[in-house]
């Protein structure tokens, strides 16, 4: 699957620079806010433990000022006026008038209990109130020292190592060779081959083995294994002294593969087109007979043939930008006697581009010095402009030799597109020219290596 899933894209990082600033904000806010709960949660059970104990040793007087407030309450109409209620008549000879009016002054203590339905005296205040309170101080603490967080992350820990135990001991690959009849897992001797051209025979022999075992579906299992191994045998002696091609940075490679049937012979087209090179593709082909590899199933195949081909294009030549070959320019550059800035005249046609963020590292004249540069193409005119106000005086002094590892600038002309990787100084270069790195082809502003051989 190539990097498709690739673990560093596919799993978090708060140190990536590009987030790092928000688990440094966003971590500094989570600990604010836990500090805050956890020692709140602390205080608020030590100063309710307080209220406990003040109800306990005196729950008779608390006791007849929670009565005093439901009475006040059950007095309120709906307009919040002070009216009559049954009752209140006998709380008032019971404690007197000028006593229940201090009475009601007093927070009720009691509603502001756990205990309110209950009576809470010295002996349930050690029994209930302060077990309660240890419960919900340990609570506090807990959340404080960020206890949730390493139960969560033992929890994970277990969870993950679980998954990591399955997928270790659990091959994929293995369940589909279990399925019966004519599926198998094809391996081939280059999977997972580090060599371009083990990688490119492995292409072209699955390529080759899916085309030839899906025109005889009656092949068994254990058949179409032997039958991919002697097709990539095949397709290796055939690809031998086509190292170069299978360079990925030189050529593209496509495979395409056919069955002919009914004794066509494809011989007359694969000679055709075999080492066949026209501007910068090359194309190789090869067939044999169908029973060539023994498939033994019920399919009558001794009139068939199996064809593929090869075809490698240059990179150079793929139009692709940015994934074309290597290309080297050479012009004349001209620094201003300031050093701000050096420019190289390209002539009209508007073939080299630049795109955002083109630059490189220019090497100066009569030094080793190097700096970094900004590379713009505007119209026909190319700007050099050093990136450090430090390296003008250099630049001004010596002059650009040549520049390197240069990016995002491309020469385009008639649906051929290269990268310009290295800018090469030459007083002596009236037009600006051109060298691909890949085939070694020279060409000049304008034409397009496509035309020369």
């Amino acid at each position: 699957m190539g990097d498709l899933f690739n673990v560093e894209w596919t799993s978090g990082d708060m140190t990536v620079s590009s987030v790092e600033f928000i688990s440094k904000y966003v971590g500094m806010f989570a600990v604010i806010v836990i500090s805050i709960v956890g020692f709140g949660i602390v205080m608020a059970s030590i100063l309710k433990n307080a209220t406990h104990g003040l109800y306990a040793v005196s729950p008779k007087f608390w006791d007849r000022v929670d009565e005093v407030k439901k009475v006040e309450l059950r007095g309120l109409n709906s307009a919040g006026r002070q009216r009559v209620a049954p009752g209140n008549n006998e709380v008032m000879k019971l404690i007197g008038t000028g006593m229940a009016v201090l009475l009601s002054l007093l927070p009720n203590i009691k509603a502001m209990t756990d205990f309110d339905d209950e009576v809470l005296d010295a002996k349930a205040y050690f029994m209930k109130a302060i077990p309660l309170m240890c419960l919900h101080i340990f609570i506090g603490v807990f959340i404080f020292f960020g206890y949730p967080a390493q139960v969560a992350q033992k929890a994970s820990e277990f969870g993950t190592g679980l998954f990591d135990v399955v997928l270790t001991n659990v091959d994929p690959s293995a369940w589909v060779e279990e399925l019966p009849d004519k599926l198998a897992v094809l391996k081939f001797s280059t999977d997972g081959a580090k060599n371009d051209t083990d990688k490119a025979i492995n292409t072209a022999a699955k390529k080759v083995t899916t085309t030839y075992l899906g025109a005889v579906p009656s092949v068994t299992k254990e058949k179409r294994l032997e039958v991919a191994l002697s097709i990539e045998s095949w397709v290796a002696s055939n690809m031998n002294g086509l190292e170069d091609y299978c360079n990925p940075d030189k050529y593209d490679m496509e495979v395409t593969a056919t069955v002919y049937k009914f004794g066509n012979d494809p011989k007359e087209s694969v000679e055709r087109v075999y080492n066949q090179t026209s501007n910068g593709v090359t194309t190789y082909a090869w067939y044999t007979d169908f029973s060539k590899f023994e498939p033994k199933g019920t399919e009558d195949v001794s009139d068939w043939f199996i064809r593929y081909d090869l075809i490698f294009t240059a990179v150079a030549s793929s139009g692709k930008g940015d994934s074309a070959a290597d290309t080297k320019m050479t012009v004349r550059i001209t620094t201003n006697a300031n050093g701000e800035k050096a420019t190289a005249d390209l002539g009209s046609g508007g073939y080299v581009k630049s795109g955002s963020s083109c630059g490189g590292t220019a090497v100066l004249n009569n030094t080793d010095e190097q700096i970094d540069v900004n590379i713009e193409v505007n119209g026909g005119t190319l700007t050099i402009i050093p990136k450090a106000s430090k390296d003008k005086t250099a630049l001004a002094g010596n002059g650009i030799s040549y520049i390197t590892n240069v990016s995002r600038l491309s020469y385009s002309v008639t649906g051929f597109t290269a990268k310009i990787r290295e800018i090469v100084a030459d007083g002596s270069a009236s037009v600006p020219t051109f060298e691909d790195s890949s085939t070694g082809k020279n060409w000049k502003f304008g034409d397009s290596p496509s035309a020369e051989e």
